[in-house]
């Protein structure tokens, strides 16, 4: 182990400080309260080891000298997160994971506090690494059946929760997925997300479907633009957000025309993709570069079904139920995908994929989860872990 920060402010001697006094906006009742702001320097934590970096973060596996507890530092570089422009990033973060401290299967932000020269989110750390690791290990096959559906319940179950709570992920994969101690799923770095009560509920006005006014017109578009950017990773972003196969057509942000699709639809694609991985050990429309990878999601070219998988599950059926389920998910109109009707998640859980899970919520996780292989020391809450991440 190694001791950091005995030069910044507060010297290796500095005591702890009590928790800042909450702000005069009070959280309502049905609201998490937001991981206190302490007054804490890198010299009261001693780093075990990197779990790994972003283009603007680094994330430390960290012991509190004061009781000797555990968590996950990120620590985010001021000068980089300007010169990368993702303060908005930053912001984001906080605020969904202050939002989604209820929920279970998200990780828990527990204090954050700062120096002149970074910002520190101190949370949870998550022994079983991530879920990609999993699956990397299972290559060139992937993850039994009964595992991918075990994790594959225990997310849906999280985005609902997160997508009750006004916040869309906007970049679920392996990666930002993590495993406890006990092997049950954490969905970790909310960099990407939408939150949509400041949003809005994505519906247009009248004087805007009806071309009444620049003024209104252009505000629609501002907000198509944010609904709809270009953020998350390649390899799971919806059709909706590449726009058309061929270029040749206005795509879904610019066409007032069209309704906005709903904002959870772009989770369930990703989730979709994500079930697929799990099954096969690779992504659905991997290509050779970003460019053919875009081309293929835009035409719903899904990689062939690997032969070997009808032996996989020694459940009959089971194995097309899968098929099926990544079907429906990977549906190129948003309004038709699984999960973005009025049942929400109630229809994804319908699947008969999920016909052997008896029970959802806090029973769900109660139970006896996959055991997870050692974790390898890859980045655990980075936001650009993966091959391909979108320009934003």
């Amino acid at each position: 182990p190694r001791d950091m920060g005995d030069d910044e402010d507060g010297g290796a001697d500095a005591p702890e400080a009590a928790p800042e006094r909450a702000s005069a906006a009070s959280p309502g009742d049905d609201t998490p309260s937001p991981a206190p702001k302490l007054n804490l320097a890198m010299s009261h934590f001693e780093v075990i080891q990197e779990l790994g970096d972003g283009s603007f973060s680094e994330v430390l596996l960290c012991r509190r000298k004061s009781d000797q507890s555990v968590c996950a530092l990120k620590v985010m570089v001021k000068h980089h997160i300007l010169k990368e422009k993702k303060a908005e990033f930053v912001k984001n973060e906080r605020v969904a994971m202050d939002r989604c401290a209820d929920v279970p299967g998200v990780v828990r932000l527990r204090f954050t506090f700062q120096d002149c020269n970074s910002l520190y989110m101190g949370m949870d750390y998550c022994p079983g690494g991530e879920l990609f690791d999993q699956i990397r290990r299972r290559k060139p096959r992937g993850l039994p059946v009964g595992h991918v559906r075990a994790y594959a319940a225990e997310l849906l179950d999280t985005l609902d929760a997160v997508h009750a709570r006004g916040i869309v992920h906007r970049d679920v994969k392996p990666e930002n997925v993590l495993l406890d101690q006990r092997g049950h799923t954490l969905l970790t770095d909310f960099g990407s997300c939408l939150d949509l009560r400041e949003d809005g509920d994505g519906t247009p006005s009248a004087a805007t479907i009806g071309g009444d006014g620049d003024g209104d017109e252009a505000s629609e578009l501002r907000r198509r633009r944010r609904r709809l950017a270009f953020v998350g990773t390649c390899d799971y972003v919806p059709p909706e957000i590449l726009g058309e196969p061929g270029g040749g057509e206005v795509g879904w942000a610019e066409d007032l025309r069209r309704p906005m699709p709903p904002p959870g639809s772009m989770d369930w694609w990703s989730f979709g993709c994500v079930v697929y991985q799990m099954l096969t050990g690779a992504c659905p429309f991997r290509g050779a570069n970003e460019f053919l990878t875009y081309n293929n999601i835009v035409a719903g070219n899904v990689a062939p079904w690997p032969d070997w998988l009808a032996d996989e599950s020694a459940v009959a059926g089971a194995t097309d139920a899968a098929k099926d389920l990544v079907a429906q998910l990977l549906n190129p109109d948003p309004f038709e995908r699984l999960g973005s009707g009025p049942r929400g998640a109630d229809d994804v859980r319908a699947h008969p994929f999920f016909e052997p899970v008896r029970e959802w919520g806090a029973a769900l996780r109660s139970r006896e989860a996959p055991a997870p292989t050692s974790r390898s020391p890859r980045n655990s809450s980075s936001s650009d872990s993966s091959e391909y991440d979108c320009a934003t």
